[in-house]
């Protein structure tokens, strides 16, 4: 049986630039359809009006992905979906408040939550989801409190979906990044914390993300693939 090498139809969150802007890039050409979705989407992005579709949708908002969904696929289309859309914060357990708590949880974890259910209902045969994680949520980065809860949630929420949805034709794995060259890594003596001494870029993450989405991993699911340049082992 003859496969495509990566999905026909592709949904990314947070793709208007870091991780999810890289996996944009590296899927034009290959994919049929690209949907970039981002809460505020940026000028200057690359643009393919036959393929490349960008939507300003706060995939938080339960509202705004349904209409997503409703409006721009039809089921049984879309054979991939990326979750890369979240935002972090700089506070503790003594001075987080609870509106800051809630708010960690609907960005990186709610979210991907919502995607995910919707894009069920209009995905096809053979599909794939990859959701993005964190570093900080195993080795604990002592500001970002809510940051590291919540993905810590997108990996169990992983495995959970994985055994739910594998019926369906549908797997269901987690890319966790470490110290990558985006704004969510301000610091950039970061990467020297790593075995490879250095920061990643968004295109090497973005990579392994287009290999769990091809069929090349097509018996991979439940997993958790650390693109993280062997963070936490020195």
């Amino acid at each position: 049986m003859e496969h495509k090498a990566v999905p026909s139809t592709l949904i990314v969150t947070g793709a208007g630039r870091g991780i999810g802007l890289a996996t944009v890039r590296a899927s034009m050409g290959k994919c049929l359809q690209v949907h970039g979705l981002d809460i505020h989407v940026p000028a200057g992005l690359p643009r393919d009006d036959q393929g490349l579709h960008w939507h300003a949708v706060d995939v938080a908002n339960e509202q705004q992905v349904q209409s997503f969904f409703t409006d721009n696929v039809k089921p049984g289309s879309v054979a991939g979906l990326v979750n890369c859309a979240g935002a972090v914060e700089r506070t503790s357990i003594i001075a987080a408040d609870v509106a800051e708590w809630e708010r960690m949880l609907a960005d990186n974890l709610s979210s991907t939550f919502m995607m995910i259910r919707e894009f069920v209902a209009y995905a096809s045969t053979a599909a794939a989801i990859v959701n993005v994680s964190s570093v900080d949520a195993r080795y604990g980065h002592p500001e970002r409190l809510g940051y590291a809860v919540a993905k810590g949630g997108v990996e169990a929420l992983t495995r959970v979906t994985a055994g739910q949805l594998a019926d369906r034709g549908i797997r269901v794995n987690t890319v966790v990044p470490g110290a990558i060259s985006t704004r969510m890594t301000p610091d950039t003596a970061a990467g020297h914390r790593c075995l490879l001494r250095r920061c990643g870029e968004p295109e090497e993450v973005a990579d392994a993300i287009m290999f769990l989405l091809s069929p090349k991993a097509s018996y991979i699911t439940g997993s958790t693939l650390h693109v993280d340049g062997g963070m936490g082992l020195r």
